[in-house]
């Protein structure tokens, strides 16, 4: 039997188009289908949209980065080339204060072929701060909405506010391990309150051991981040100890929580006496004076967390609604908290905060004070009867009014850059991805390998990517690489301001103090002294130079160099 087209073809006509099946659309049925998956995913859609507003505002300081990176940059290649944990070949000094983040990047180094280009380190950093703090916007969310029962869209504004938060933004890409302790803090802190979970429900269960296992985990890897990253674990483990003696009840499931993290400190520290030879990184020996004089504190609180706390709205409006959140809500997780946050702001009074910009030591509390204050303004409302009803109107105009907020923040982190005293120019005022334009003093790095040889000895203060570009062999006369300099006597009140000019002013002759002779008896061959800002340090240089140094050229992109006579 012949097919329709077969017959058409005996018959002489052309052969019949194959059959196209037809599709009726239905607009209607459509649009409900969207609408019905965007309900069912508004949460993950919602959270991707506040993860592009975080890089929106993280990439205008893209272009930014401190002198500081450099040195930890330093030791990973040192450490990546096999020379060691060094900071000069030869001289074991413990200059940084993040060991752990120290391993992270020596581990870049070799794994993305870096070799030769150690200013690569400075865009590889700033990728592992992105994308710690995305995943510090998602703890954020889920710490909560799980154990502070936030609802859905509460936990989703405190994540805008986070990704809005100017400190959070500026350190994302501060090419220092900011963030980076931010996330693990973060998991710590999760893993706490899941640990505190479990055991309520089933103390000698295998989920409480594997939870206090994880806890125990995450903490003893926040002590190997920073230095003083000893302090956030230890105001958990005093938690810990405070509800585990009130309740009287301590199970072999409860001791990894605080073992493995007490382990992991001894371990460290056995090493660092070992290898360094002292019991603190060189770094606190040249510029950490804590202090309790009540007249000191009240000035970091004026200079530091006030200023801060002014962004979103004052200290009044942040700490009151956190002590509403406080007040009202029973559930553990606030209260514990609020515990981190008030300890942790009581070590950063102790201590006088940071010289560097965007509140770096208040970075690691900012989660936790916006999930306080947001929790206290949900209670607030609840409180005021204010029952919003539900339509469509109403949720176009809370996204709003949550985007001007998130705007202010955005704004308000652009002013604390504009107020810096370095010079800081917006990453879309010169959209580069070029390392060479974003790495600190990569001009002056360039001239001095031009004009110097690979056995000169640097003197400078900064002690960053300066050397870390040259190669150069240096002489930190701030002190924080190097040991003979952190351990002399100073002036207590220079300790506090900035590094190598107030401590080791040098205005005048004979030298006056021992850190004054010890620099001129090393005769450095160059000392490169960034007078930009800062005309002391010029004096400084010139008092170094004595009468066998001449300036070889005044303010190379702003920076005095100093060369032998007779070089």
């Amino acid at each position: 039997m012949l097919s329709a087209a077969a017959r058409q073809q005996e018959r002489g006509s052309a052969p019949l188009p194959p059959e196209t099946p037809i599709v009726i659309t239905n607009p209607k049925s459509t649009g409900q289908l969207v609408k019905r998956w965007m309900s069912a995913h508004w949460r993950p859609i919602a959270f991707t949209l506040i993860a592009l507003v975080f890089l929106a505002n993280a990439l205008i300081y893209f272009a930014w980065g401190e002198d500081d990176p450099g040195i930890v940059f330093r030791y990973a290649v040192n450490l990546a080339e096999g020379r060691g944990l060094v900071y000069n070949p030869g001289e074991r000094v413990e200059a940084f204060s993040d060991f752990g983040y120290v391993i992270l990047m020596a581990i870049a180094y070799r794994a993305l072929g870096l070799s030769g280009r150690p200013e690569a380190l400075f865009l590889a950093s700033k990728y592992v701060g992105l994308v710690s703090s995305v995943i510090a916007l998602f703890l954020t969310y889920v710490i909560g909405t799980r154990y502070l029962r936030l609802e859905s869209r509460w936990g989703l504004f405190a994540c805008l506010m986070l990704a809005a938060s100017g400190p959070f933004a500026i350190w994302s890409v501060g090419a220092l391990e900011t963030n980076f302790l931010l996330c693990i803090l973060l998991v710590s802190l999760f893993a706490y309150l899941g640990y505190v979970e479990h055991r309520r429900r089933s103390p000698k269960g295998s989920t409480a051991v594997w939870a206090a296992f994880l806890c125990g985990t995450s903490l003893s890897l926040l002590i190997l981040v920073r230095a003083d990253a000893f302090v956030l674990v230890a105001i958990i483990g005093a938690h810990w100890s405070f509800t585990r003696l009130r309740s009287k009840q301590i199970c072999r499931a409860d001791w990894p929580v605080l073992l493995l993290p007490i382990v992991t400190a001894l371990t460290y520290e056995a090493w660092r006496l070992w290898y360094y030879g002292y019991p603190l990184p060189n770094s606190y020996y040249a510029k950490v004076q804590p202090s309790l004089s009540p007249a000191s504190m009240a000035g970091t609180y004026s200079g530091y967390f006030e200023p801060y706390l002014r962004t979103l709205g004052g200290a009044g409006l942040v700490l009151g609604l956190a002590a509403v959140c406080v007040y009202r809500d029973e559930k553990h997780a606030s209260r514990f908290l609020a515990f981190v946050l008030a300890a942790y702001s009581a070590y950063v009074l102790l201590v006088g905060g940071d010289w560097m910009a965007g509140y770096r030591f208040l970075v690691p509390i900012v989660p936790i004070l916006l999930l306080l204050i947001i929790n206290g303004a949900r209670y607030v409302k609840r409180g005021l009867g204010v029952e919003l009803p539900k339509s469509r109107a109403v949720t176009v105009l809370s996204v709003c009014v949550a985007i001007l907020l998130a705007v202010q923040q955005m704004n308000a982190g652009l002013g604390i850059m504009r107020r810096w005293r370095k010079h800081f120019a917006p990453w879309y005022a010169n959209p580069t991805f070029d390392v060479r334009e974003m790495v600190p003093y990569w001009e002056i790095s360039t001239w001095l390998r031009q004009h110097s040889n690979d056995s000169a000895l640097l003197a400078t203060h900064q002690a960053g990517f300066i050397p870390l570009l040259t190669g150069l062999r240096t002489l930190d006369t701030g002190g924080l690489a190097n040991e003979d300099l952190a351990h002399m006597p100073k002036d207590p009140e220079a300790v506090m301001t900035a590094r190598a000019g107030a401590v080791h002013r040098l205005l005048e002759s004979p030298p006056s103090t021992p850190a004054q002779a010890y620099i001129l008896e090393q005769r450095p061959d160059l000392y490169v002294v960034f007078s930009r800002y800062n005309r002391t340090w010029t004096g400084t240089a010139k008092y170094l130079a004595g009468g066998e140094y001449v300036l070889l050229e005044s303010d190379l992109y702003g920076f005095d160099v100093y060369v032998p006579a007779g070089g």
